[in-house]
């Protein structure tokens, strides 16, 4: 689990099972984590609109994978994700590296869901 500013990030990966099912302390990670990726895919986000920090997502409002796309949370949100991203590329261990382009690839696809949202308005 990696902490970023006040953001909590889990990576599980195919070590993190036993017969199908989460090992303890797997499990008390990703109740504690603010987002849980599994594979390529996000699978837990607790993040959503705020112009300051990221807080937990109402249902009535727009968002992707759980963030806001609002402009002025998604330019703030953006900003944290490029930022956790550019700590994560310059570590030397491969598998931090891979954490930091996943959340890359992530960030390019909340990108282009706030575009297409304000595009469609």
């Amino acid at each position: 689990m990696k902490k970023f500013e006040n953001i909590t990030v889990l990576h599980v990966d195919n070590f993190d099972y036993t017969n199908q099912e989460f090992l303890p302390e797997v499990v008390k990670a990703i109740d504690v984590a603010d987002i849980v990726i599994r594979g390529k895919r996000i699978v837990k986000n607790r993040l959503a609109c705020t112009s300051g920090a990221m807080t937990e997502t109402t249902p009535q409002q727009d968002d992707y994978e759980g963030i806001c796309l609002e402009p002025d949370s998604f330019a703030v949100n953006v900003y944290h994700l490029l930022h956790a991203t550019q700590v994560l590329h310059m570590s030397s261990n491969n598998e931090i590296k891979t954490l930091g382009s996943e959340i890359l690839n992530f960030a390019c696809e909340y990108a282009k869901a706030a575009a297409e949202k304000e595009l469609a308005q």
